[in-house]
């Protein structure tokens, strides 16, 4: 059941909007059916085009990873957005992972070194993808086929770094989240976000959200440190939280099971877009008329919750490609987006918390909107988990 509810990665409308194999992904990464990287053709075509249309060959950076080696601690930490150290853990993880071709055959095979700092650089940049393929020397079929790999490994991994909290875990969080501002027996604070993307080829406008951009929706469950422990993503940018979240395994879980994921009682926090569960507790609406205890509670309710936003102004500080994703695979979005959750994980176990990485704007770039407990699919004869919290937190 653990796995299943850390997977919980919307598949479901990948069908809908692009399981096209025809699309850039897929063309470049098709080319070489024994996957040999295929250097010597596109070597000699992409020169070739760009002579025809520009009149001039591309310039490719030689050598790059020495550059790269020569960097010191900070400019490594600044063009990577991790620490030297961590990346070259993950680098030595994923050639142990096999994922990376490294059979003696053949032409020559590109590292594990190279793919990882290739990916790493991808998500971390808004550079175009033949900008990246010039700057580590190689063709943009085969800097598809690198991100493509690294992508799903860290895919392969997210059982291991994203999990929910469990045993002695479960004490530990709820201390951490009452130490921040008073609020006893929370275990998680829940949100959404857009991460805007080109127009899917498939059933466009369910894709575009209330500010009139192409988006996929990230729905991520944070403990009081940031880490992830339940992440979504996939569901169109159209969707309002409520409705992600009732699609999502975890409500499904959550409603089934609820002793399994929150025992004794225990409960995550969401803003007023999400409903009054028994083991979700939204602020009480302000409607002009509450009392100065209900706006207290409110306000220690949102201090607490904006972990979840800082960490999703963190993910997006950090791994810059999610301002846009350029591809229209949803699939391949999706994969993106959890890639880069799983490393801001990694990045958190390694002590990497800087705050000048966190994007303000994108922090905030939350779906908007009310919902109650008769919202589609919820039993608004449930316990009102809320208001036995509040008369906790201000007894009569």
């Amino acid at each position: 059941m653990e796995n299943q509810l850390v997977l919980d990665y919307v598949m479901q409308p990948m069908s809908s909007s692009s399981s096209s194999s025809d699309d850039e992904w897929e063309n470049m990464s098709s080319s070489s059916s024994d996957e040999n990287e295929g250097e010597a053709d596109h070597d000699a075509i992409f020169p070739l085009f760009e002579l025809l249309l520009r009149g001039r060959r591309k310039v490719r950076v030689h050598n790059f990873l020495a550059t790269a080696h020569g960097y010191d601690d900070e400019q490594f930490r600044s063009h990577f957005r991790l620490r030297r150290i961590t990346a070259y853990r993950l680098i030595d993880d994923l050639q142990a992972s096999g994922s990376i071709p490294h059979h003696p055959d053949g032409m020559a095979k590109i590292s594990s070194e190279l793919s990882l700092l290739l990916t790493l650089w991808y998500l971390s940049n808004t550079e175009p993808l033949r900008t990246i393929a010039d700057r580590f020397d190689i063709s943009i079929s085969s800097s598809f086929r690198v991100i493509k790999r690294v992508v799903d490994w860290l895919n392969s991994i997210i059982n291991d770094q994203i999990k929910w909290p469990r045993g002695n875990r479960i004490a530990a969080v709820e201390q951490g989240f009452e130490d921040l501002r008073g609020i006893r027996g929370c275990i998680g604070a829940i949100d959404g976000t857009h991460i805007a993307v080109k127009k899917p080829l498939e059933n466009a406008m369910d894709y575009c959200n209330r500010k009139k951009f192409f988006s996929i929706i990230l729905q991520g469950i944070v403990d009081n440190n940031m880490r992830f422990t339940n992440v979504v993503c996939g569901e169109p940018g159209s969707l309002h939280d409520a409705r992600v979240l009732r699609r999502s395994e975890v409500f499904r879980f959550a409603e089934e099971e609820v002793e399994e994921l929150f025992p004794g009682d225990k409960f995550i926090i969401g803003d007023s877009a999400y409903p009054s569960l028994q083991w979700l507790v939204p602020p009480f609406k302000d409607n002009g008329a509450l009392s100065p205890q209900h706006l207290e509670f409110n306000f220690l309710h949102s201090s607490t919750r904006m972990v979840v936003e800082k960490a999703f102004g963190l993910l997006k500080g950090r791994f810059r490609r999610l301002k846009y994703l350029e591809i229209s695979n949803i699939q391949m979005m999706t994969k993106i987006v959890l890639s880069c959750c799983v490393l801001h994980n990694i990045c958190l176990e390694e002590g990497e918390d800087e705050d000048f990485m966190i994007d303000e704007e994108d922090a905030g770039m939350n779906i908007e909107g009310h919902a109650d407990g008769h919202a589609e699919g919820i039993n608004p004869l449930q316990v009102d988990r809320r208001m036995n919290l509040f008369r906790q937190m201000f007894p009569q």
